[in-house]
């Protein structure tokens, strides 16, 4: 039934319909502020036919984040860790810094309300196997560190945006890379002796 309504005119029109006006709400106020009611109003469709379509704001919310994130893990699902790992941070921070502006603050408001899954579950929900040749150990210390790398390149870019957009696009991915591959003990103060 589910697959006969997403392939139906109305329930596509209906669905671009609430995309739209959910952009449009997110472009002029927080995503907190947004409420149901309101976003089905300015689409001018019933409550109930949101809830067709979705289950929350969050859920709307996670599918358009999960939407933008596409694009930019099938770019990259074939880069191997370690060897590709500095390209693959390079590529991940120059899509990200050339997103427009709307899809910038759904990115934003779906990690900060923690909606849906973060960029390295949907990463690793592809069965993309990025460190397979990186450790032989068991499963589960190659996923904390595919977790490890990717939640690093995502906080590192969310600061480099914020905060330190003076810095070169390569030198924000060159001390990523440096962070990741070193950790702290690459950045340690040198003895004057």
């Amino acid at each position: 039934m589910e697959q006969i309504l997403k392939n139906d005119l109305r329930y596509i029109k209906t669905h671009e319909a609430i995309h739209t006006v959910f952009r449009k709400m997110i472009a002029n106020k927080p995503y907190k502020k947004i409420s149901v009611t309101e976003l089905t109003q300015a689409a001018k469709i019933n409550r109930k036919t949101f809830y067709l379509h979705y289950v929350s704001l969050d859920d709307l919310l996670a599918e358009m984040y999960n939407d933008i994130n596409t694009e930019i893990i099938e770019k990259i699902k074939h880069f191997e860790i370690p060897m590709d790992l500095e390209e693959m941070i390079y590529i991940l921070f120059e899509y990200w810094s050339t997103l427009p502006p709307i899809e910038r603050k759904i990115c934003k408001y779906a990690a900060e309300c923690s909606v849906g899954l973060t960029f390295a579950q949907q990463m690793r929900k592809r069965n993309f196997n990025y460190t397979a040749g990186l450790l032989a150990g068991s499963s589960p210390e190659r996923n904390f560190l595919f977790v490890f790398i990717m939640n690093t390149i995502a906080a590192l870019y969310q600061e480099w945006r914020d905060y330190h957009t003076d810095m070169s696009l390569q030198d924000a991915v060159n001390m990523t890379f440096k962070f990741i591959c070193n950790g702290i003990s690459g950045f340690e103060k040198k003895s004057s002796n």
